[in-house]
């Protein structure tokens, strides 16, 4: 990869933003440490300067200022002994005692330059003295200061560790971060090459996951799961095409032939308007399968889930059962309603869920013989609701359940009746539509059709 792509990358991007913000934080921490120990360091210098300064005091109180000066006297002679300044002087700035010449009164405390003390031999340049007067009892001045030195030191020491501090972790984390950023890459790009494979036709292959259950993982699960259901509608497709042309075939040779049949032996208008019907119910038969699959295919593709409103179960199963009624008893069967009085309500298209419920009814009526019951349930519990129809007509074999789900499939006894193959596919694309899993079982005897609804709060 060329330096602009490696740049490109969103993963060395987000590494390199990464990294910087380490870097920020960590110099900005450091910086906080520093600013706090030194300014503890300079506070414990001002503590020991104001114990210095308090035991000069009290020696002037029990002495005097002979006794205090003695003692500064004293001190003066053995410089390097706390690596301080003493002065002391009168009123009007006469010296007494120190190792410092006269030096101008202040308030408060102030750093004293060697260069403004006139001893500059004795104390080095770089150093500075916390210092401050005080008035004696008797009136004489005191200037105690106690040299920076041993915190400067110790100031530049935490400065030299903060740098090293603070390198050593840019170094680190942009190590770090380039490591991560090239491993997620390799993951990115195995995931590009999966989907390159998949556009060249390479359907069953599928990204490889890491087995770290990060983000990077989730993302390649979500991506199989999408082209599982690729290959699924693909293979459907495939399927749907295969059927189309053997379903199609039979229909679309009969029209023909009886157009040639229409063609070279009708010698009157009555004979050619016989033929014409019958070509016409062929054509109807073709038109109702092509418009069944293309209302499939609406479903399927979701653009009704923005027709959804909230739905009572209840109402659309009660009416159905009403609607049937008659049309069963016709038959010779019964309908038996078994509908909860909880309401069930859920957002879906009741246009859809309609026409769902009556498909798997008239099945239902269809293929049962006379004197069949036909069960209608509804139950719920706690915010799931389950509708079912159940039969106890010669039901569905096991290894056909999942076929007869599928586009113009139809079993082997049910070739020679009328229809199209397409109910139940109807069926199943509503119920994916609502997310409701469609279970088809074994009634003991019989088939029963349930479905597993997720209410609406």
């Amino acid at each position: 990869m060329t330096p602009r792509e490696i740049w490109r990358s969103s993963a060395v991007r987000m590494a390199a933003m990464f990294a910087t913000l380490s870097a920020l934080a960590v110099t900005f921490v450091f910086i906080a440490v520093y600013f706090e120990i030194r300014s503890e360091l300079y506070e414990r210098l001002r503590v020991r300067t104001q114990s210095l300064h308090d035991t000069f005091l009290t020696v002037a109180r029990s002495t005097g200022a002979e006794g205090l000066e003695r003692v500064i006297t004293d001190r003066a002679k053995a410089p390097g002994i706390d690596g301080g300044i003493y002065l002391l002087v009168r009123d009007d700035g006469h010296f007494l005692a120190g190792n410092i010449d006269p030096y101008p009164t202040f308030s408060g405390w102030s750093f004293i330059e060697p260069s403004e003390l006139g001893a500059e031999e004795r104390f080095e340049f770089d150093e500075r003295f916390l210092s401050r007067w005080s008035r004696l009892p008797d009136g004489e001045m005191l200037l105690v200061g106690l040299s920076d030195d041993s915190v400067e030191e110790a100031r530049e020491a935490l400065v030299g560790g903060i740098v090293f501090g603070v390198v050593a972790t840019i170094l680190i984390t942009a190590a770090l971060a380039a490591w991560l950023a090239v491993k997620s890459q390799r993951r990115i790009r195995s995931i590009g090459a999966t989907l390159e494979d998949y556009a060249q036709g390479q359907l069953d292959t599928r990204v490889a996951l890491a087995g770290a259950e990060d983000d990077l993982d989730q993302v390649a699960a979500r991506i199989n799961t999408t082209l599982d259901r690729m290959e699924e509608l693909v293979e459907s497709l495939r399927q749907v095409s295969a059927d189309i042309a053997h379903e199609l075939k039979t229909p679309i040779g009969r029209l023909r032939q009886r157009l040639d049949v229409a063609l070279a032996e009708a010698n009157s208008v009555s004979e050619f308007r016989a033929a014409n019907a019958q070509a016409i119910e062929l054509i109807d038969q073709i038109v109702g399968t092509f418009e069944a699959l293309l209302r499939i295919a609406q479903i399927e593709s979701g653009t009704r889930r923005a027709r959804f409103s909230r739905v009572s179960l209840n109402a659309v199963l009660s009416n159905i059962v009403e609607i049937y009624g008659p049309v069963a008893a016709d038959a010779g069967q019964e309908i038996l309603d078994q509908l909860t009085d909880a309401p069930c309500e859920l957002a879906g298209d009741q246009e859809l869920l309609t026409q769902m419920f009556a498909n798997l009814l008239e099945n239902a009526i269809h293929h049962c013989p006379s004197g069949s019951s036909i069960v209608v349930r509804l139950e719920r519990n706690g915010d799931v609701a389950e509708a079912s129809i159940c039969d106890d007509g010669p039901g569905i074999p096991d290894h056909e359940r999942d076929k007869v789900v599928r586009r113009l499939y139809r079993l082997e006894k049910s070739r020679s009746t009328p229809g199209t193959g397409l109910g139940l596919s109807l069926v199943q694309a509503v119920a994916d539509l609502h997310g409701a899993p469609l279970v088809l079982g074994d009634n003991e005897p019989g088939l029963m059709a349930s479905l597993r609804f997720r209410l609406s709060p």
